[in-house]
């Protein structure tokens, strides 16, 4: 089915069964897809602004380019899709479940993922500046890279998630879970609520900023885990 370029503002597709569809380029704000299931369809470029994705199933999708701003898709199960490059700002995932997608260089500013698990997804390069990620389970997945400035990743599962290079500045991490978390090259300047135990879970390098502003490896009572305050 072709509804490339088409424009279908407030389209109602709640409980639809979609796929192999081409949704390219469409014109699609405020749309409803409330418990519908999409498969192996194109949503590129597509705008997706508001629409309300609450239980969809979401699969083999490509949302490369579309915007999602403000888009709701709580309780939504997505597996093998891909919004590479996608403006997800301020979009609700809250207790969404995430297998291998990969989100590389999205937009997702200010995006609510708490309660969310992830399993083997890939955020390199994307901007999830005062992202909510708390409760949420990581494991395993890919944020090189990423900057997570200001997000909250309070009682968050980072068992094995990469964060080399990422940009973790003033992020906040009460009760998360760090073993085997990579932070070699990674920033932590001004990281709040840090422990030593969890920086001696995680693995630092000599490339790694620790909160206090100095260069790691982190060194159990150095002190390191204490955030440098801004004057």
């Amino acid at each position: 089915t072709d509804f490339e370029r088409a424009v279908l503002t407030g389209v109602d597709l709640s409980s639809a069964q979609i796929t192999e569809a081409q949704f390219a380029f469409c014109w699609l704000p405020g749309a409803l897809w409330t418990d519908a299931k999409l498969r192996n369809s194109s949503f590129r470029k597509a705008n997706l602004r508001d629409g309300r994705f609450q239980g969809a199933v979401i699969e083999s999708c490509k949302f490369m380019g579309a915007v999602l701003g403000a888009a709701s898709l709580h309780h939504a199960r997505i597996a093998t899709s891909d919004f590479s490059d996608s403006d997800i700002v301020k979009g609700q995932f809250h207790r969404t479940q995430i297998h291998t997608c990969r989100f590389y260089a999205a937009k997702a500013m200010g995006a609510n993922f708490s309660n969310s698990r992830f399993k083997a997804c890939d955020f390199a390069k994307a901007d999830l500046t005062g992202a909510k990620l708390f409760q949420a389970d990581l494991g395993g997945s890919q944020f090189d890279r990423t900057v997570l400035n200001d997000a909250d990743l309070r009682e968050a599962q980072l068992g094995g998630v990469d964060f080399c290079q990422a940009d973790l500045t003033y992020a906040r991490f009460h009760g998360a879970k760090f073993f085997a978390t990579d932070l070699r090259g990674a920033d932590l300047t001004g990281a709040r609520e840090l422990t030593s135990t969890q920086l001696t879970q995680a693995r630092t390098d000599q490339t790694t900023i620790l909160p206090d502003g100095s260069r790691g490896p982190y060194r159990r009572f150095s002190g390191a885990e204490r955030a440098l305050m801004a004057c």
